[in-house]
């Protein structure tokens, strides 16, 4: 868990220094996730979305966000993703 709050803490700052960046909230997402924080990781990942992700395929199939696969917040987030993928 002591790790975990060192990433969620390292994604935040990186997200803040490079805001424009949607891998930074990808990784906050998945950090978030990965201790429960389900509402914050949909908000990263949707921040993520807007920022361009379309790799709908790798997030569907991320063990980090295994928790999240039946929250329809997440399947919506991913068939989003899909649908801007081409």
């Amino acid at each position: 868990m002591r790790r975990l709050e060192e990433a969620l803490s390292t994604c935040s700052r990186i997200t803040e220094m490079f805001p424009e960046n949607p891998v930074g909230f990808y990784n906050l997402a998945g950090a978030h996730a990965l201790m429960g924080n389900f509402d914050k990781a949909i908000a990263a990942l949707t921040r993520d979305l807007e920022l361009g992700d379309t790799d709908w395929e790798y997030l569907s199939a991320d063990p980090w966000f295994k928790s999240l696969r039946d929250d329809p917040r997440f399947s919506a987030i991913v068939m989003a993703m899909k649908g801007k993928s081409g």
